[in-house]
């Protein structure tokens, strides 16, 4: 233990309303604003990948719509997904979470992939990712609190 106690309740209403307005900036610049790739697996184009292997899956449908996830809008957030996958294997690997947001390893930065990473396979499928931001982006201010503090909170003990 570091000997620091830190509790989010004492964290005051601007630095909580800074850290989300900036955490949804950055999702949203980094997810939605990425430009399409133009090929992915077997040289297929991203969009007819995108229609032939998974808007056509009805499991993926119906979680897009239980986000409330138009296709146009699933269709960037697969098109970022593509841009990430840089090895083509169709999961994203720790390497290429960390390449595409351009951030360093850390062990913040494992554990939120370990979080997104429901299956425990080490790799993010599309799904793991869709669920995993469309979490992120609903989460009201409270939520996104309790969700960095629970990153932070390993042994669950309520102080760092």
């Amino acid at each position: 233990m570091l000997g620091i106690e830190l509790n989010y309740h004492k964290l005051g209403p601007t630095q909580l309303s800074d850290f989300y307005a900036y955490s949804c900036r950055c999702v949203n610049n980094s997810i939605m604003g990425a430009v399409p790739s133009q090929h992915y697996k077997y040289g297929i184009r991203t969009k007819s990948y995108f229609d032939r292997h998974i808007f056509s899956d009805d499991k993926t449908r119906e979680l897009f719509r239980a986000m409330k996830l138009t296709r146009k809008r699933a269709l960037q957030l697969f098109r970022a997904f593509v841009n990430m996958d840089t090895d083509r294997s169709g999961e994203i690997s720790l390497k290429e979470f960390h390449r595409y947001f351009s951030i360093k390893r850390t062990t913040f930065t494992e554990r939120i992939f370990g979080l997104l990473d429901s299956d425990q396979s080490d790799n993010l499928s599309f799904h793991e990712v869709s669920v995993g931001v469309w979490n992120f982006c609903t989460f009201d201010l409270l939520l996104l609190v309790k969700f960095v503090w629970d990153v932070f909170d390993i042994d669950e003990l309520g102080w760092l």
